[in-house]
């Protein structure tokens, strides 16, 4: 074997001789004669690692190429790793087919090695085409930039996949895995900061929801949304002080009537259960608990994705740990779009799945309290009519003393019986899509009034109460619509039996001596035509108002007040406001109700259009 020459001596144009085990050059052609001679002396093998800069820049290709295509032999497996960029890609191809080439990214090491020689060349920021190289054929060390060779080559990509992921306009970034835990620290604050559109996040576990507010996280999230207008979801379990937390977030500073609505709001909902969804400006804060049984699905690590452009996901290692330093393991993060993406897709379907749980939840709850009340509902006429068919039966005397009352009682208890069923019947047609309506143009007012006799004469023979039901009975100063000029397009009965409900509730909560009040308005709206760029137009409606004096709405219930079975009530199924809902909205009205604010009791109020005088009207269902 020929001698390596003295580095600090002059180098003549001959081949040096070696001389030495290990040697340092400083002179470029040097370098680039000791790569030939590499070359040319491998027997089995050629391995070679450089970065994306020095391809296109440093070795003539043309010269490369002949050295290679000359110890070209099947005997002799050359194999390359470097960055392939759109820059070094031509240069590439035109080693396609005499090296094996793949692509690693950000690679920052320039060396060749075979089975008994290895040259390394050192680069700088400043000195890209390469300062200083050391070259060696101690067995050690060539054997050990084999084994970092084979670690380069089995995490790299083939040629053609880089070929196809480029000239598709693919952006593919990187994975990093870390494992120092102070780095992974800095740089989940660092990804958090760097987001200018959207943040998600799963905290596990309580206490990793905590640590990650102890390092300013949470903090940093409401700076992002308030400030900067970034959207933000986060998935965690929730406790006391995790909704103190969240309280804070969710209201601005120096606000307490937002305090103490938001409040109210977290209030409001399940201790182990909570969705909240702040708006800020045009961007968002959203909240959702995972439940113990969910939260197993990620219970060992935190993920964060940025911008949907970068995944963070931090591994913990003993949750009892108060520092976040102390309770995590490594960390993996990023920017490779295939990684994220599937991070974004497990985000989402547990986000969504968050909210079917959540629903299962409050609809197991609904469930279980229509079961109770529609078993007394049912349970309470059903028990009347038997005791009078057995009186009728068993005690003829008594009967005859007394039938009419006890026919009486047994058509009261059938008719609400009748009712119950009946209701019933209505949301099963509504939620199947086959409830119909028989429409035709009608008086508004008789039909209001004919309704308010009805209930009237109900509480005076039937219910024995001192309630009395007053109907226009508003200051002069009110635009009250007068008998026969109050036309509407709906169907009779199913106006009827929404008044009906809203007035045999207002009876229900109202206390003898309370007087409630109906009323008919007329109002207009502006409505712009749209297809005609029209200026607005007046479109009259009528609105029917009622209000009573009674014990007002439960708080409970105010939120969820229209939805199927809400009630407080021991007498009641909760299905009349949620079916007066569907009717009034499927008439083309709006129906919404309070509680009073300068006086006890409740106002429902429901709209409904006026009909077109200039349109005629046929009777169908729709």
């Amino acid at each position: 074997m020929s001698e390596l020459p003295n580095p600090l001596l002059p180098t003549s144009t001959d081949p040096p001789n070696i001389t030495k085990e290990t040697a340092i050059f400083y002179d470029s052609q040097e370098m680039m004669k000791t790569y030939q001679q590499i070359v040319r002396n491998a027997k089995t093998r050629i391995s070679y690692c450089e970065e994306s800069t020095i391809p296109s820049s440093n070795v003539d290709v043309l010269s490369i190429k002949n050295i290679i295509a000359d110890r070209y032999t099947k005997d002799i497996k050359f194999r390359y790793v470097t960055e392939i960029t759109k820059n070094n890609l031509k240069y590439c191809k035109d080693l396609e087919g005499i090296v094996e080439l793949r692509h690693l990214e950000r690679v920052k090491v320039n060396f060749i090695v075979t089975e008994t020689e290895y040259l390394a060349i050192g680069t700088s920021e400043e000195n890209r085409s390469g300062s200083q190289a050391i070259y060696s054929i101690e067995k050690a060390l060539v054997e050990q930039q084999n084994n970092v060779f084979e670690t380069l080559w089995s995490n790299a990509t083939p040629l053609e996949q880089r070929i196809k992921q480029i000239e598709a306009g693919d952006t593919f970034g990187s994975t990093e895995i870390i494992q120092s835990p102070q780095h992974i620290q800095n740089l989940f604050i660092k990804t958090v900061k760097s987001a200018k559109k959207e943040i998600l996040l799963i905290f596990p576990t309580l206490n990793t929801f905590l640590r990650e507010e102890q390092i300013g996280i949470i903090k940093l999230l409401k700076e992002k949304t308030t400030e900067q207008n970034v959207n933000v979801k986060v998935l965690s379990p929730i406790n006391p002080r995790i909704r103190s937390i969240l309280q804070d977030i969710l209201v601005t500073p120096n606000n307490a009537k937002e305090e103490n609505k938001v409040g109210e709001e977290l209030e409001q909902q399940p201790p182990e259960l909570l969705e909240v969804k702040k708006r800020q400006g045009n961007q968002f804060f959203e909240f959702r608990s995972i439940d113990v049984k969910l939260g197993e699905i990620v219970t060992t690590v935190t993920i964060v994705l940025v911008d949907r452009k970068s995944s963070l996901v931090i591994e913990k290692v003993d949750d009892s740990k108060k520092n976040f330093v102390d309770a995590i393991g490594l960390a993996v993060y990023s920017t490779s779009k295939p990684t994220v993406v599937s991070y974004i897709s497990i985000f989402e379907n547990l986000w969504k799945q968050v909210e079917l749980y959540q629903q299962l939840k409050i609809n197991d709850k609904i469930q279980k309290e229509f079961i109770n009340i529609a078993a007394h509902e049912l349970r309470t006429p059903t028990q009347s009519i038997l005791g009078y068919a057995e009186l009728a039966s068993t005690n003829k005397e008594l009967l005859e003393h007394d039938a009419l009352g006890a026919i009486e009682a047994i058509y009261r208890n059938a008719k609400r019986l009748h009712r119950l069923i009946k209701d019933i019947l209505d949301v099963t047609r509504i939620e199947s899509q086959t409830f119909h309506f028989n429409n035709e143009r009608l008086d508004l007012h008789e039909v209001v009034e004919a309704v308010v006799l009805d209930v009237q004469q109900t509480i005076t023979t039937t219910t024995k109460r001192k309630i009395s039901v007053i109907y226009n009975n508003i200051p002069e100063e009110t635009k009250v619509v007068n008998k026969g000029n109050i036309i509407v397009e709906a169907d009779r009965q199913r106006i009827s039996q929404v008044l009906h409900n809203l007035l045999d509730n207002a009876v229900k909560f109202s206390k003898d001596g309370d007087a409630i009040l109906v009323t008919l308005e007329q109002t207009n709206q502006n409505v712009i035509n749209k297809a005609e760029k029209q200026k607005p137009s007046q479109q009259s409606e009528v609105t029917v108002k009622v209000r009573d004096q009674g014990t007002g709405i439960h708080p409970d219930i105010l939120p969820r007040l229209f939805t199927k079975f809400a009630s407080k009530s021991l007498i009641g199924t909760g299905l009349g406001l949620y079916l007066s809902k569907r009717i009034i909205e499927s008439q083309g009205g709006k129906i919404s109700g309070w509680n009073n604010t300068n006086s006890s009791g409740a106002t429902f109020v429901f709209s409904l259009p006026l009909a077109d005088p200039a349109r005629s009207w046929i009777q169908e269902g729709c």
